[in-house]
């Protein structure tokens, strides 16, 4: 067993002048913490809130809003190899401005599509329950922030010190933030024997 929170180290967010702290170690055994956070950027190089632990899981220290503009330059216009997708659309002008709607270029085999996506740039967006994500967390194939379910906020929200990213397959790719625990079984996929780890537990 890993004693907890062993090897960590505060985070300094200097962009927001926010030290994140470690959690204090009690002696029990469990889970270790997030050790040596690094904080995960946008391409532009502003804070997303979340940081990256050195085993690679990741937490959300605080909450951040999304400048949408880079990310809809990097968003594809094709509308010659579109194929014939629900939201058919050929240029951005074809979605809707209002919800900064997007016409994405989707690609899945040799199937090939355009269709308006709505990134979220704030939780504000996403509703009760939910949150934005970045895509630098780098955990599915979207290249602009999308919303999630969350039982958690930030670090703050939870007893344990940690609100954690779980990142799974269940027909679709699942993101979710919840509360990390000693109980825990696993903070990453390699933690198990079987399949992904789960919110926290092994198949």
């Amino acid at each position: 067993m890993r004693t907890l929170f062993t090897g960590c180290r505060p985070l300094l967010l200097v962009g927001l002048g926010l030290l994140i702290g470690c959690p204090d170690n009690d002696g029990n055994e469990g889970q270790a913490g997030c050790v040596e956070p690094d904080a995960i950027l946008t391409a532009s190089g502003e804070i997303t809130g979340f940081v990256r632990c050195a085993d690679g899981s990741i937490n959300r220290v605080v909450v951040s809003d999304f400048d949408l503009a880079p990310y809809e330059q990097e968003l594809i216009e094709n509308p010659d190899s579109c194929g014939w997708g629900e939201d058919h659309c050929a240029t951005h002008e074809d979605c809707d401005p209002e919800t900064h709607s997007f016409c994405v270029h989707d690609q899945d085999g040799d199937y090939t599509s355009c269709g308006c996506r709505t990134p979220c740039s704030s939780d504000e967006e996403c509703g009760e329950g939910r949150a934005c994500f970045p895509p630098e967390l780098e955990l599915d194939w979207a290249s602009y922030p999308r919303c999630h379910e969350k039982q958690c906020s930030t670090n703050d929200d939870c007893e344990s010190g940690e609100c954690g990213v779980s990142f799974f397959w269940d027909e679709i790719v699942v993101m979710e933030l919840f509360c990390r625990s000693q109980a825990d079984d696993c903070r990453v996929d390699s933690d198990c024997e079987h399949g992904g780890c789960e919110l926290g537990r092994c198949p």
